[in-house]
């Protein structure tokens, strides 16, 4: 929601829910996550540089 605000882009979560089956899906794969597969968030963040 942050991006989309720092875009000028209107958003709105009136009336969506996320079905429970989604959420448990979810939670299943946080789960089954190795914390030495998963990319810290200050990294996540960092510009994504390209190739040219």
């Amino acid at each position: 929601m942050e991006l989309f605000n720092q875009l000028g882009l209107e958003t709105s979560d009136k009336g969506f829910e996320i079905p429970e089956w989604q959420k448990e899906i979810i939670l299943e794969r946080t789960k089954k996550n190795k914390k030495e597969d998963l990319i810290p968030w200050e990294e996540v963040r960092k510009p994504f540089k390209f190739k040219s």
